[in-house]
């Protein structure tokens, strides 16, 4: 693009940061973004460096960065838009005062980076239930729990950092993949998705090699599926091959009793507390084929944490679903998930 440019007469600069992922903390700040801002905002603007008043919006928690000393760490529901508005008052240098309002938030971290201690009054967007409040001198997370907001009321068995997100949070690897094939013929699928892991990310990846510190993706046929590490995960596949997704109000799911199905999903994974699985599973290989056409090769595409297909996505695309959705913060899945 920047040759493109140079050919038409452009006068652009081009600058690559070796050894940086696409995105990361920081980026926006960046010694040659520094020197552009400086170069093209005319001098003698004000800048405020304190923020007041802001609002987030955010989708995907595990893609977003601190603003004002707020962190979304979770979404009530997921594939809905969270938001926070966020009022700063500052008392004098020690002490402020923080008022939140939330919607679809589930819990936050807040650093008081403006003063050394923060009063902060937390309440629910467009609902009757009561502020609370709380003092802090350090970071602290704020969750939504039994109806009411809490100070550092973490559970081990929740999903969170980079777990975080839809199915492309596979990508947020801490490390090299590990493609593991398991059932006839589902090498070449493999295979396939590391070449296209490293075509689009330039990510290495290992075939059923021992594994490493990355995430997992698993690709396997009928009930070759090894079982998920966590007790009780919603989507199993029982002993006659047949897919079996479970909702928090006990409802089951049977796919694949009368023809072939497919699907992808994530899961929790074994290399790391924030580790990911992505399965790519089918009745038989070619339907394992059809699931893995899904595996991400672009971010913020916001495809579903899973995703079951029948032969008929093959001309009918996404209306050949029967089955989509997320997880929830335990890895429940979600309310809003569609069955046909």
């Amino acid at each position: 693009m920047n040759f493109l440019l140079s050919q038409r007469g452009g006068n652009a600069d081009y600058y690559e940061i070796e050894g940086s992922e696409h995105y990361f903390d920081g980026i926006m700040t960046t010694d040659p973004l520094r020197d552009f801002y400086r170069e093209h905002i005319p001098n003698g603007i004000a800048v405020t460096k304190t923020l007041k008043r802001f609002t987030i919006v955010v989708a995907t928690p595990g893609d977003m960065g601190s603003k004002g000393g707020i962190t979304v760490t979770q979404l009530e529901t997921p594939g809905r838009y969270g938001r926070i508005e966020v009022s700063i008052d500052p008392r004098d240098e020690e002490t402020c005062i923080y008022t939140v309002q939330t919607k679809n938030i589930l819990s936050f971290r807040i650093s008081p980076h403006e003063c050394q201690s923060a009063k902060v009054i937390v309440q629910r967007q467009n609902m009757t239930s009561p502020a609370a409040t709380f003092t802090i001198t350090e970071t602290t997370t704020v969750t939504w729990t039994d109806h009411m907001w809490e100070q550092n009321a973490g559970s081990q068995s929740m999903r969170r950092g980079k777990q975080l997100g839809a199915m492309d949070a596979i990508l947020r690897s801490n490390g090299t993949f590990a493609v593991n094939a398991h059932g006839a013929s589902t090498a070449d699928i493999a295979l396939q998705i590391s070449r296209n892991l490293y075509t689009y990310f330039s990510a290495d990846a290992v075939i059923n090699g021992a594994a490493g510190t990355g995430n997992t993706i698993t690709v396997a046929v009928g009930a070759q599926l090894p079982a998920s590490q966590m007790d009780g995960f919603p989507i199993q596949v029982t002993d006659s091959g047949t897919l079996s997704v479970q909702t928090p109000l006990g409802e089951e799911y049977i796919f694949g009793e009368e023809e072939d199905v497919a699907a992808i999903f994530l899961r929790p994974g074994t290399t790391g507390a924030e580790s990911l699985e992505l399965v790519v599973w089918g009745s038989t290989a070619e339907s394992a084929g059809l699931a893995a056409r899904l595996v991400p090769t672009l971010t913020g595409v916001s495809q579903p944490d899973f995703v079951v297909l029948e032969k008929s996505s093959r001309w009918k695309g996404a209306e050949g679903a029967v089955a989509m959705g997320f997880f929830d913060e335990r890895w429940s899945v979600a309310s809003t998930s569609f069955f046909a």
